[in-house]
């Protein structure tokens, strides 16, 4: 089956079994499965530039402490009371057999394509080659209504989507928004810095008014700065740059300061660049955009500096410098290290210490555990300010 998408890009008869394929996988998913969906457990599907780099791992929907500060007081006594962690070992065997059981649902009701890395070599070919076929394959999607068949089609659905959006724009972002709205039991993160296929395929699509709205929406809809820093460098790696100078401009020309905050707190989570620099140089003066543009600077600066050290520990000759640069980085750096290139996949950094793609990985996890605590730089708010948001 590798082959037969690998080779899809040169041969029709391969392009033809992999069109066969992915009919067979919508047939099969398109119908609500009987399963055992996961209550508490988000299953996350990790998959690097090689195949072999796919791994599973869970995520605890309830994992979170309540924003509501003497709920989470209560909450946070109750796991210091569970001195033996008794509790915590319960709760991770709940989910893990939360997940056996769907997986093995998955595999009695022959539908393990839905937990597997999906395709995406060869879908613009295809697309290009054989389009009304692949239409067809949209628009079933689109008149699918159950979200149980729609989870189902989810990541499939995306990079379908994705390369069709050069095609008829109106259809793949009918398909996109269609499948968004659906919380998926199965999130896929995509290559070391672990960007959702959802934000990869968005910003992957080729650019129209259809799809700079879903783009427009999906920042509007950003309740924490970590869903900012997600979706700017979900841009940057599918190569949106001119994008992301053109939507900050669009928000600066607005009159509203929301906006002129939104602009500034995107801009700090780019990597170095000439637009983000004279943004950021502004003097946005003091109150709410001043507060945002301080929070702004301040990350900014910081990941600076990480490039920086992880700049000097490449061209180091001694190791005892090499290894005192890359600390100083790790120390700074977030989930832009994590981009490609990345000192991560540095042989020489992995020489002088073994665990630093894990430390890094570690730093990178904290900075966007700092971010999902603020919006647009000042202090998130409660959960039920959220809902009157949405």
């Amino acid at each position: 089956m590798k082959q037969c998408i690998a080779s899809a890009k040169r041969m029709p008869a391969a392009r033809d079994r992999l069109a066969d394929t992915i009919e067979a996988v919508i047939d099969d998913l398109v119908e609500p499965l009987t399963m055992d969906e996961p209550r508490d457990a988000i299953i996350v599907l990790e998959v690097g530039e090689d195949p072999a780099e796919t791994q599973m791992n869970l995520v605890d929907r309830g994992e979170k402490r309540p924003d509501d500060p003497v709920a989470a007081i209560e909450a946070l006594n109750e796991e210091m009371s569970d001195a033996s962690g008794a509790k915590f070992a319960n709760r991770r065997q709940l989910l893990s057999d939360q997940v056996d059981r769907f997986m093995a649902s998955l595999m009695s009701e022959s539908a393990i394509a839905f937990a597997r890395r999906p395709y995406t070599v060869g879908l613009a070919e295809l697309a290009g080659a054989q389009s009304e076929r692949y239409a067809g394959w949209l628009r079933t999607i689109l008149r699918t209504e159950d979200p149980r068949a729609l989870r189902q089609l989810q990541n499939l659905g995306f990079t379908l989507a994705q390369n069709y959006a050069e095609i008829d724009p109106v259809l793949a972002a009918s398909v996109l928004a269609h499948l968004w709205s659906v919380e998926s039991h199965l999130v896929v993160q995509v290559g070391d810095a672990k960007h959702q296929l959802r934000h990869l395929a968005l910003f992957s699509a080729t650019p129209s008014p259809e799809i700079d709205r879903l783009r427009l929406d999906a920042y509007r809809g950003a309740l924490d700065d970590r869903e900012i820093e997600r979706l700017t460098l979900a841009a940057v790696a599918a190569g949106a740059d001119e994008w992301l100078d053109r939507f900050i401009d669009e928000r600066l020309a607005s009159d509203a300061a929301a906006d002129h905050a939104l602009a500034i707190t995107t801009a700090s989570f780019r990597p170095a660049n000439a637009h983000s620099d004279a943004l950021l140089r502004r003097d946005w003066g003091r109150g709410f955009l001043g507060g945002a543009a301080s929070a702004a600077r301040a990350r900014y600066e910081r990941a600076a500096h990480a490039a920086h050290w992880f700049a000097l520990a490449a061209a180091a000759n001694d190791p005892h410098e090499r290894w005192r640069f890359m600390e100083l980085g790790i120390a700074s750096a977030d989930r832009r290290q994590l981009l490609s290139p990345s000192p991560r996949r540095d042989p020489d950094f992995r020489l002088i210490g073994g665990d630093m793609p894990q430390r890094l990985d570690k730093a990178a996890e904290k900075a966007s555990g700092d971010a999902v605590k603020t919006l647009l730089g000042q202090r998130r708010p409660t959960s039920l300010i959220n809902e009157v948001m949405r």
